[in-house]
């Protein structure tokens, strides 16, 4: 599942496939081969392939001009962009990590290395909301896709969210027969719908605050956020090192601590901290900011 799009209807699964010679393919999906029905056409083909060298964890939404991820990727060359061209959301490759979610990482210049090696320089890592992605790290021989502009979704319903499917694909018009065809089992995880983690967490006295981090629309720096959800709410959980404490939902970037001298009489040891995530009505809680409470 990739996670890079606006909005709720464009949040389930991408359809992209590679073949030589391209000629088009249609996707089918269903619980079995029984129920299969088509969930998408895919006209252009995505380039493929893997990493041929590691790439360690680094700053994500950070332009690092030193970094580098060396590819082997049959399809479509990358190409080199403008700065400003990559920061208006040009040039992104997708790279499995270990925890096998898709990082998305941007890059600033493609170079030949040989025949269908690229060196991609001029990094943007955990792009799109991947960032636990970049956490979990990646090796060489990762997968990497390099997904075409025409990338479309698949037709699914948010009761498919967690399930798994048997994918079907096969060139335009196969009509889902099996003959000629490649099945996969593949489950919709929905990262996409998944919340942000929050950011710029602040202790000042028994006031935790935060600000959410929204899946899509945040650029502006005029406007406040959008939500993104239903409603807004947070889970925010203290510890006291690896024990709970307290746990509580909020429906505002803000907490007081109010119990704070019943749960930690003493005061706070170095390891108390506190979690909050933001909950999201599909998906459920996403990933969490720490706050050091010491």
């Amino acid at each position: 599942t990739a996670v890079f799009w606006r909005g709720r209807a464009e949040c389930t699964a991408c359809s992209c496939a590679s073949a030589d010679p391209w000629a088009g393919a249609d996707v089918y999906a269903g619980a079995s081969a029984a129920s299969l029905r088509q969930r998408g056409r895919v006209v252009e083909a995505a380039s493929v392939g893997r990493m041929l060298t590691a790439l360690p964890v680094q700053r994500a939404h950070y332009l690092h001009h030193g970094a580098s991820l060396d590819v082997y990727l049959e399809g479509a060359a990358p190409v080199s962009r403008s700065e400003e061209e990559v920061l208006a959301g040009e040039n992104f490759i997708c790279v499995q990590a270990e925890n096998g979610e898709w990082e998305i990482i941007q890059y600033l210049t493609a170079a030949a290395l040989g025949v269908d090696q690229y060196r991609l320089t001029g990094l943007i890592r955990g792009q799109w909301g991947s960032e636990q992605a970049l956490l979990a790290g990646m090796s060489a021989g990762a997968e990497v896709v390099m997904l075409p502009a025409g990338c479309g979704r698949a037709d699914m319903a948010l009761d498919e969210l967690g399930l798994a499917r048997l994918w079907r694909t096969g060139r335009t018009g196969f009509g889902g027969v099996a003959d000629q065809a490649l099945d996969v089992m593949a489950t919709w995880t929905g990262l996409a719908l998944r919340p942000r983690t929050p950011v710029f967490g602040r202790v000042s006295g028994d006031t935790v605050s935060w600000l959410r981090s929204p899946r899509y629309g945040g650029d502006s720096w005029e406007t406040e956020p959008p939500l993104c959800e239903d409603y807004e709410l947070y889970r925010v959980q203290v510890f006291d090192g690896e024990a709970l404490v307290r746990t509580v939902e909020v429906s505002a970037p803000v907490w007081v601590y109010a119990e704070r001298a019943v749960d930690f009489p003493l005061g706070f040891g170095a390891d108390a901290r506190v979690e909050i995530a933001q909950k999201s009505q599909v998906y459920g809680y996403g990933p969490v900011l720490r706050l050091a409470l010491a």
